[in-house]
């Protein structure tokens, strides 16, 4: 998402805070959120009113909500784009998954994985889920597997001794 929408956001959902709020909120430094705001005053995207001798408001101005419902769109649309190419090169490489192995997910529980296992269970293909490097090496010793990863930190565990898949490098 682009810095001047994560803004218009932050201001949209939190009109009554401190630029310091912000930047922690949306990952900027206070300077970029400060330059922003002047930008998008000067663009006529946002007015502030002072309310007291510390506190404002940012309101987002009907050009502001358009820009703001605009971004938003195209982030979405961007995402769900992405998502279905995402989709479509891990049914591909599914595909050519030997059913001999034991298909291993090796890496953090989080959205990738979803998506994975999501795919997987798709094309009916059954799996193991582990974040434990030791239990790589058990299930290695004992069946022939096959392991997906996509976590960089999980990448530089392996090495040749292992049948790996880095997703990420696939993708």
């Amino acid at each position: 998402m682009d810095k001047q929408l994560l803004l218009l956001r932050e201001l949209h959902l939190n009109p009554v805070t401190t630029q310091r709020n912000i930047a922690k909120a949306v990952g900027l430094s206070l300077g970029s959120v400060n330059e922003l705001i002047k930008q998008m005053v000067n663009m006529g995207i946002l007015k502030i009113e002072k309310i007291s001798q510390k506190k404002v408001i940012y309101n987002l101005t009907s050009l502001g909500i358009t820009q703001r419902a605009e971004g938003t769109y195209k982030y979405i649309s961007e995402a769900y784009a992405f998502l279905n190419e995402l989709n479509k090169r891990i049914d591909d490489l599914l595909n050519g998954i030997n059913g001999n192995n034991a298909v291993v997910l090796f890496g953090k529980n989080d959205g990738l994985c979803d998506i994975i296992k999501t795919r997987l269970d798709f094309n009916g293909i059954q799996y193991i889920i582990t974040n434990s490097f030791e239990e790589i090496k058990l299930l290695s010793e004992k069946n022939k597997i096959l392991i997906i990863v996509w976590n960089p930190e999980k990448v530089a565990l392996l090495n040749d001794n292992y049948n790996y898949i880095d997703l990420l490098s696939y993708i």
